[in-house]
């Protein structure tokens, strides 16, 4: 559809439709905002980039629901270059200090600038769609419309309306993020400073405000309710702020009804929307697409009555984290923003946007086998005359990372499962359990070998990399270690036993099978997590007890301390060699259980 006066008559259409049976499936890109209300502000919608019309519909005979990211075929491959940014951090700031002008004159209270992003792109689009949904986890509201020459992926959290069978709408905007903590406890604090932020409070009800003003266009006076106000919700790189708001529409209201009080969504313009929009199209040279729009369908509901929308259900995103590949150009675009006020800080504004961007970032030359699913794990140390070592602390740390990753969590079936292996075992044991996404627990019990008086270690060949999620939990995805421990040394005959690993600012951060301590002046010291590592169980023991401290040490500290150790909750203390020489080369792959405590 591609000229405004038709708008009204296709959602007629669809409306007659789905009344016969027929499900319904629509695209609305955001440009499509001065259909359903001229005094809403938009580019033109040619060379937007997805859609080059103002709406598509689809009409279908079934609907089968699946999982998202079902779609992607298992030998899917594709090729992702770097993402670049149409928008750098000066041009953005210039904006944002543009904006709050406006925002000072009360010409606005909040503007939902965005820019996009873009790379190279070769493959199975249906394949980068896959992984987008497995990285955002527990988005429920994704799409993926390919259109030969281009295809258009949502991996959207964001829910724009849905629409039950007896006329009730639910919308659920989402103002306000923080970054994902790389551990538990970070993670955590990053959870509550979003809760207890003021400014994203403000910024989320100035929207819930909006939308209810938007939804009492279209509702049953005395109908708009809000639900909830400031949820906060995990995310595989974000924590996000929403808000949940009902209404009961008028017995008259059609579908056409609802988009033109709603579309589009408040979230991702501002308030008051008119002005905002005015303001978008003046700050954002080029037309967003699909981006910001909305994907959704229509479906026959089994539910009956008196109202026009009764027979009818609907469920239509709000199209963030969404990409476009252009198969012809072999281009990926996609766009990114956030909600400016007063409070805004301009350098903040561009950083946030670029955390909602982490859902795009390491795709680089991937196929689905190179993203693979992974367990949690914890290996235990069991004495027939005690029983688990620090069971307690192991079990807490599954927990923590099993919340942090959305794993389904049973603390009292892990502990069941490790007290049934127990009865069994009449020498002292390590014992893995290990934990899958969907809940299930596995336990295996090995003997345990004799603790070797001390270790030679060296240095690791390459620091790791501190934004790495994986070296802040306890996980089956263990290619850190596994490639450093390949590079112990050229000597096949006698390699060192250990490797110990250090950050690119050359803090040391942990060996590949436990924490490290430095022993200098009297003081037993352990790198803070920060630099880097996992926080193990006996290095928590330790900590609390105060016979280790927390501080920054280097890769120069080894040579001055007077006793360096690997510590973990099998092996307790054991003393590395002098011989920290840096590895140089890498040789073949030995494997290695870890038993990092």
């Amino acid at each position: 559809m591609r000229h405004p006066a038709d708008m009204q008559l296709a959602f007629q259409r669809v409306e007659a439709a789905v009344s016969g049976g027929t499900h319904a499936v629509a695209i609305i890109p955001y440009e499509a905002a001065s259909a359903f209300d001229r005094a809403l502000a938009v580019h033109t919608a040619a060379g937007n980039g997805s859609l080059d019309c103002l709406a598509w519909f689809g009409l279908y005979a079934e609907r089968h629901e699946i999982t998202p990211g079902e779609t992607a075929r298992d030998e899917g491959r594709f090729t992702l270059g770097g993402w670049e940014s149409h928008l750098d951090s000066h041009s953005h700031a210039d904006a944002v200090r543009v904006i709050r002008d406006y925002l000072g004159a009360g010409d606005v209270y909040q503007v939902n600038m965005t820019f996009p992003m873009a790379a190279d792109f070769e493959g199975d689009p249906a394949a980068l769609y896959h992984m987008m949904c497995r990285r955002q986890g527990n988005a429920g509201f994704c799409a993926y419309a390919d259109f030969g020459d281009r295809a258009i992926l949502s991996a959207s959290p964001e829910l724009f309306f849905s629409l039950d069978g007896e006329g009730r709408v639910r919308t659920r905007p989402m103002k306000g993020t923080r970054r994902r903590g790389l551990w538990s406890v970070q993670d955590e604090v990053m959870r509550e400073a979003l809760r207890a932020s003021e400014k994203d409070r403000s910024e989320n009800l100035m929207i819930v405000d909006l939308l209810r003003n938007d939804l009492g266009r279209v509702s049953e006076p005395g109908s708009v309710k809000v639900e909830s106000l400031w949820d906060v919700e995990r995310y595989d790189t974000v924590w996000q702020m929403t808000s949940t708001i009902t209404a009961r529409a008028r017995r008259d209201a059609g579908l056409h009804d609802l988009f033109c009080a709603l579309f589009p969504c408040g979230s991702v313009t501002g308030a008051p929307k008119v002005r905002a929009t005015q303001v978008i199209r003046e700050m954002e040279p080029v037309p967003r697409g699909a981006y910001t729009g909305c994907i959704g369908f229509v479906s026959p509901s089994t539910a009956r009555g008196d109202r026009r929308l009764s027979g009818m259900e609907a469920t239509f995103n709000v199209a963030i984290r969404t990409v476009i590949v252009e198969r012809e150009t072999g281009t990926a675009t996609a766009g990114v923003g956030g909600g400016i006020t007063w409070d805004s800080e301009p350098a903040a504004e561009y950083a946030e946007c670029l955390d909602k961007a982490q859902f795009l970032r390491g795709s680089s030359s991937q196929n689905l086998a190179s993203d693979p699913e992974f367990d949690l794990f914890e290996t235990l140390l069991f004495e027939p005359e005690s029983g688990y070592y620090l069971v307690q602390r192991h079990l807490l740390r599954m927990a923590g990372s099993a919340r942090y990753f959305g794993f389904v969590c049973d603390e009292e079936v892990w502990r069941h499962r490790l007290d049934s292996v127990a009865t069994r075992l009449e020498q002292t044991s390590r014992v893995r359990l290990s934990l899958s996404a969907d809940g299930s627990v596995r336990v295996a019990a090995a003997d345990m070998s004799p603790a070797p008086a001390a270790m030679s270690a060296v240095l690791a060949a390459h620091p790791i990399d501190t934004e790495d999620v994986f070296l802040y939990h306890k996980t089956t995805r263990r290619a850190v270690y596994e490639s450093a421990l390949a590079g112990r040394g050229t000597d096949e005959v006698d390699p060192p036993d250990e490797v110990i690993l250090y950050n690119d600012r050359g803090e040391l951060t942990e060996c590949t099978i436990g924490n490290i301590v430095l022993e200098v002046a009297g003081r037993r010291l352990t790198p803070p997590v920060g630099s880097g590592l996992l926080p193990g169980t006996f290095r928590e023991e330790l900590l609390e007890s105060g016979q280790i401290e927390e501080a920054i040490v280097h890769q120069d500290d080894l040579a001055g301390a007077d006793a360096v150790y690997m510590i973990n909750s099998l092996r307790r203390w054991v003393r590395l060699d002098p011989g920290y020489a840096k590895i140089e080369a890498n040789e073949s792959m030995e494997e290695r259980e870890s038993c990092t405590g």
